[in-house]
């Protein structure tokens, strides 16, 4: 199966005081004008393969993703936020479950993921309160093995170990007057074991 995914989002967008004299609530002078646009292209593509007891999927996806602000609101203490930014990943993945027995199945994953900033994450995170189109996009390598187990009366128990590895993810850099910065991180890191049991009380 294969397929192209096309997003595509214009905002046009205004800011003003929330205060007039001494009453908050009030909308005041004008502070933010701009006309923020996001374009992301992303084709993929997934390959899967079944046997008698042994099933295998593999895929990647190609994805690109553009924001471009256009700054309408220029004054002596507001610059010109004006920009455009492009983030491009490749993002592979693969699978593969093997059935012990009809009721016992055990598998494992592997891939690698991207996430761009948001325009709201973008919005303050440059120097003075700018856009900041510097930050980087957070890219992810997780990696899952597990086992499940069919149950009497529509029950499961699974389990699984993970791991994910992150470059760059995006984390609060100061949070102050309604106004929250981000930054990258360098490298975070998850792992663990998830265990669950369902079973129908019917």
């Amino acid at each position: 199966s294969g397929g192209l995914d096309l997003d595509i989002s214009v905002d046009d967008r205004q800011g003003y005081e929330n205060f007039l004299g001494d009453r908050y609530g009030v909308r005041g002078r004008l502070r933010r004008d701009e006309r923020d646009e996001v374009r992301g292209l992303a084709p993929y593509l997934q390959l899967a393969w079944r046997g008698e007891r042994l099933e295998a999927q593999v895929g990647a996806r190609w994805d690109e993703v553009r924001f471009e602000v256009e700054d309408r609101y220029i004054a002596p203490d507001n610059g010109d936020d004006s920009g455009r930014v492009t983030y491009r990943r490749s993002n592979p993945g693969l699978g593969l479950s093997y059935w012990l027995t009809p009721q016992v199945n055990l598998y494992a994953g592997w891939s690698r993921g991207f996430e761009t900033p948001t325009l709201a994450e973008l919005a303050y995170s440059g120097a003075d309160g700018g856009f900041g189109f510097d930050l980087r996009s957070a890219r992810s390598e997780q990696a899952e093995a597990g086992l499940r187990i069919t149950l009497p009366r529509s029950g499961r128990l699974h389990g699984a170990l993970f791991h994910v590895r992150t470059e760059d993810e995006l984390v609060v850099a100061s949070s102050q007057g309604g106004r929250t910065l981000y930054r990258n991180a360098a490298q975070t890191q998850r792992q663990g074991l998830e265990l669950g049991l369902e079973q129908s009380l019917d």
